[in-house]
């Protein structure tokens, strides 16, 4: 496997192997390629909460509390996710987006769901229309088999959706998906109610990661990658002590003929990469960016994260090549 950095030299990144806890995709939101290291270091069962939550399986690990404090700050954390749910599920008849998408307007939306829709719209705008939440007419066309993508293709165009300020208006036929950024927003909200509460060594896994501080010794959380050719191997090692960290891969979830990750304009699975990661401040951005590169050529990819300050990506190519950005060095153990 060839490494290329975007500058052009072959500094090969540091890889560390060792064994890995395999965690199921999550149902609601899509998937992730990362995963927890469990070979070194691994925090002890009493400091981390293992559940199910948004249909998957997901674990927040809280240093520096005792056991009482832990069991009320993660059930706070449930009862948030529960919460948003009632917001972004497909699969709850009476969430948000359920009925947006069935009656095709939704008047007194949400603050999420407004919230969710506008930053969808600045990543659509920047992204040239690569990250479009209107492909889920794509996703129905694939899940029932179905050879013929003009019907789909007729009712995806994000940019005809019509936003006020707590309104939402879909053309006729249309539907949304918010899996590309939802689950980053979920992260993100519970990563504020845990910091709100005092957290400040905690590591939050919802199919997204996001560190609120270092370990209690001061060290980073290490995150080790999936090989998306290999997902029982590591392929890098990413530290985290305050950022986020999202992938997106083709391989999350599989149509007989092609994978979720669609580009909008021809309805066709991408088929650029491998798999994309993006380290950002916040895992709303980290979850939405991901998503977003996938769908794009790497010149066109490598143009949009040039945009952002304090990002960094790696991108696993259809080829086999890795290429990353400077600050993804800064970052790998």
């Amino acid at each position: 496997m060839k490494k290329r950095q975007l500058n052009e030299t072959n500094d090969e990144a540091h890889v560390r192997s060792g064994g890995l806890s395999r965690r199921r995709c999550l149902a609601l939101f899509g998937s992730a390629a990362a995963l927890p290291l469990t070979a070194q270091a691994a925090p002890s069962p009493s400091q981390t909460w293992h559940g199910t939550a948004m249909g998957g399986d997901v674990s927040i690990t809280l240093e520096g509390f005792g056991a009482a404090k832990r069991a009320e700050l993660t059930n706070l954390a449930v009862t948030e996710l529960n919460r948003l749910e009632d917001v972004f599920s497909l699969y709850r008849p009476a969430s948000a987006l359920s009925r947006l998408n069935r009656n095709g307007v939704c008047a007194d939306a949400p603050e999420e769901l407004m919230e969710a829709l506008s930053f969808s719209r600045d990543l659509y705008e920047r992204s040239g229309g690569a990250f479009d939440p209107s492909v889920q007419r794509l996703w129905e066309h694939y899940d029932a088999g179905k050879s013929d993508l003009r019907a789909a293709l007729a009712l995806v165009g994000f940019d005809r959706v019509n936003i006020s300020a707590s309104k939402i208006m879909l053309p006729t036929g249309m539907a949304l998906t918010l899996n590309g950024i939802a689950q980053g927003i979920a992260t993100d909200r519970v990563a504020a109610l845990l910091r709100n509460a005092g957290a400040r060594h905690t590591l939050i896994n919802l199919g997204e990661f996001k560190a609120l501080g270092p370990k209690s010794d001061g060290s980073a959380w290490q995150v080790g990658l999936r090989d998306p050719g290999a997902v029982w191997r590591v392929s890098d090692v990413v530290q985290l002590r305050g950022d986020a960290l999202a992938t997106s891969a083709g391989s999350g979830h599989r149509f007989r003929n092609g994978h979720h990750l669609f580009e909008p304009e021809s309805g066709q699975s991408a088929r650029h990469f491998n798999s994309v990661s993006v380290v950002a401040p916040n895992a709303t951005l980290a979850d939405g960016l991901s998503t977003a590169l996938y769908v794009l050529p790497l010149n066109k990819a490598q143009r949009m994260i040039s945009q952002y300050e304090n990002v960094a990506a790696r991108f696993t190519c259809a080829d086999g090549d890795i290429v990353a950005t400077d600050r993804w060095n800064d970052l790998i153990a």
